[in-house]
């Protein structure tokens, strides 16, 4: 998927699925084709900014479940029924209950939200198509039995007794989390939901929608958690909500996001190489030397003209491989490699590589290449060809790792954030005056000066088929103004 993340920044996001109990590879290839008008190439865009511009985060994809799945006592793999059986009894917890404790009320804040996200669409979906009907009748009461049974439930934890206060130990803290982060969610979907049955007169369950909500106001202020209300209606009040919201929605989210460690593999290698350069080098010179004592009188002239000559290119020989080498790092390692690792298993599960190029149209692969030809006519191939950056991500799991501690995973998720500023220095002013006539009175009108950049993206998996989709940024000077997909398919 991608999509315009901000006002120069577009993201990209992708599923790699997991291989039970194996090793996992995947490479995904970007070719973003611009304008030549623009001037991206190696000479205006370094390798060093082109990094800059590209940030990737790793995560945990979201554990897909439902309400029914999330209660069911027989699922073992539901959070709350998982918190159910490690709170049962009071007792002190090892250091790894601890953390799996602590872990299990950060996934069941995520996954209320999700479930929570998507009824309210299912809801909204129902009411617009059906309007008041048998149908959502029943949903909306299943709906408020679940959420009723999952608020209960949760809030009759046993947490143990010093554990109990926001400043007691991690146990008690994370469970008022948890708790403020469900009763946030639990109010920012249900009031638009009354909002919207409102409008739908007669629907059954409305009254129940409400009764939830005022009972989950009372309870926000009764336990003083961020909260608005007619009387707490103020800016500095609304600036605190929408932080807390933000703070508690990072701190689920963490559990997710594996941390991108940057790896001493490149800088070891650079100075691997660089040895080997001085090496060469002082062996040129050592031979040269040996030459002049074998073949000419030592101090003689032609033994002071070797002499001069050799160390003099020497230090050439040591500085022209190492600009050589710098240039080949790139090709055989990457231009930044990082480990993957997972604070729930405290070690790293994978390795990471980013390489970066610019390159010619000719140069893109057959598939890709392929697709733009079809777009060939007599004004494009005059014009002069698009530069192209190309961005390779090659990535590497180790998936049976992972397993042995997170048992509901089934894919990682990576975002893929590009910062496309760079390509708007050459853009010509956004907007334009166009005339026309209007009967015999010439009118104008203010029209968009847009550039196309295209982008395709293609994601391999050993010997499984690319899967390749194409898209087109369209941008102005003031920055992009949407995202198009041009076509997705499997070869």
């Amino acid at each position: 998927m991608v999509k315009q993340h901000s006002r120069y920044q577009v993201e990209m996001k992708n599923d790699y699925p997991l291989q039970k109990g194996r090793k996992d590879g995947y490479t995904l290839d970007v070719y973003l084709l611009s304008p030549f008008s623009l001037d991206i190439n190696d000479s205006t865009y370094s390798r060093q900014e082109i990094l800059a511009d590209t940030h990737i985060y790793t995560r945990h994809t979201f554990y897909q479940t439902t309400l029914e799945e999330l209660l069911n006592r027989e699922n073992s793999i539901s959070p709350l029924i998982r918190l159910e059986k490690m709170l049962g009894k009071d007792r002190v917890f090892t250091t790894e209950e601890n953390r799996q404790i602590l872990y299990e009320f950060r996934v069941l804040a995520n996954v209320f939200l999700e479930l929570m996200e998507e009824k309210e669409g299912r809801l909204k979906e129902m009411v617009q198509k059906e309007g008041p009907s048998p149908a959502l009748k029943g949903e909306v009461i299943r709906f408020y039995e679940h959420l009723e049974e999952m608020l209960n439930r949760f809030r009759a934890l046993r947490i143990p007794r010093e554990n109990r206060g926001l400043y007691g130990t991690e146990i008690g803290h994370a469970f008022l989390l948890a708790d403020e982060m469900i009763s946030l969610t639990v109010e920012s979907v249900l009031a638009p939901l009354l909002s919207l049955f409102n409008d739908a007169e007669g629907t059954t369950g409305k009254k129940r929608i409400k009764k939830l909500l005022v009972r989950e106001l009372a309870y926000r202020r009764s336990r003083n958690y961020a909260s608005l209300d007619g009387r707490s209606a103020s800016e500095e009040n609304r600036e605190r909500t929408i932080y807390r919201e933000s703070i508690l929605k990072k701190w689920a989210h963490s559990v997710n996001y594996m941390e991108n460690r940057y790896s001493s593999l490149n800088k070891n290698t650079s100075h691997l190489l660089a040895a080997v350069a001085a090496a060469v080098a002082m062996a040129f010179a050592v031979i040269a030397t040996l030459y002049a004592n074998r073949f000419f009188v030592t101090y003689s002239l032609p033994w002071i003209l070797i002499a001069v000559f050799s160390y003099s290119l020497k230090d050439r020989i040591k500085e022209g491989l190492r600009t050589i080498f710098k240039k080949i790092i790139p090709v055989i390692i990457s231009d930044r490699t990082d480990n993957l690792y997972d604070h729930l298993l405290s070690r790293p599960v994978g390795r990471a590589r980013l390489s970066v190029e610019h390159m010619k149209m000719k140069d893109l692969p057959p598939g890709v290449k392929d697709f733009y030809r079809r777009e060939e006519n007599a004004l494009t191939s005059i014009l002069i060809p698009e530069n192209v950056l190309h961005l390779r991500r090659r990535i590497h799991i180790r998936g049976k790792m992972l397993e042995s501690r997170h048992t509901r995973l089934t894919s990682l998720t990576e975002v893929f954030r590009l910062n496309l500023h760079r390509y708007t220095r050459n853009m010509d002013d956004p907007e334009k005056r166009l005339w026309f006539l209007e009967g015999e009175n010439p009118l104008s009108l203010m029209g968009s000066r847009i550039y196309w950049l295209r982008m395709a993206v293609i994601i391999s998996r050993r010997k499984d088929p690319p899967r390749r989709a194409f898209y087109k940024i369209l941008m102005r000077q003031d920055g992009i103004i949407r995202v198009v997909t041009e076509k997705e398919y499997d070869e």
